[in-house]
């Protein structure tokens, strides 16, 4: 085995043990960025091409006493680590993916896109009418479409049609994005919060 292989082995190691981005650059394509983080192991390469506007949030309120975080939305978010989210109440890059980590039972992480870092979140409170939230207006059973109240169409996974069947006019929706399988095909998530349960999706115009 050549040095230089053997080099390239040691670094992979000691970066995958120290939660430090391990990037793939043989190609855009095959691009990776993936962290160790709270969450579980995520691969920030999502934020390069998710660029929704509607995916992106910010703290309104945090409580350190109770654990939880109020976003922008009026969603409320139960997270054990309410001290390391302390320091990102003034990020406008933090999004809502699957949690990843064996250890917490959360069905969500809140992720910090500037840091490369996320904490397990789980949904304890459904967004406010009030604050613009997008509501479902129509579902496209045969052709696997989502209308939003924004006028926005989403195409589902079709892996994913028990869930849309789920899915009703008027539950509220928070899109996130999918950071486990499929995520190329569909990379954002819709998120029922009536119902805690998600569908993959794509937008289209």
């Amino acid at each position: 085995m050549n040095k230089k292989l053997i080099h390239i082995m040691m670094l992979t190691l000691y970066v995958g043990i120290s939660g430090l981005p391990m990037v793939q650059a043989s190609g855009s394509h095959n691009r990776t960025e993936v962290v160790n983080t709270d969450a579980g192991n995520i691969d920030f390469i999502f934020t390069h091409y998710v660029k929704f506007p509607g995916v992106f949030h910010k703290i309104n309120h945090i409580n350190l006493d109770d654990r939880v975080v109020d976003l922008e939305d009026g969603s409320r978010w139960s997270i054990s680590k309410t001290t390391l989210v302390k320091g990102w109440e003034k990020s406008k890059n933090l999004i809502i993916t699957q949690n990843h980590s064996n250890f917490s039972t959360s069905r969500y992480a809140l992720v910090n896109a500037d840091l490369k870092l996320a904490v397990p979140a789980s949904l304890i409170r459904e967004p406010a009418p009030a604050h613009g939230v997008s509501y479902v207006k129509a579902v496209d059973r045969v052709n696997d479409i989502i209308t939003l109240s924004d006028g926005k169409n989403w195409i589902v996974h079709s892996s994913d049609r028990g869930t849309l069947s789920k899915i009703t006019e008027h539950d509220r929706i928070i899109v996130g994005a999918n950071t486990g399988e499929n995520k190329e095909k569909s990379p954002y998530l819709l998120i029922n919060t009536s119902n805690n349960h998600y569908v993959r999706a794509h937008h289209i115009e």
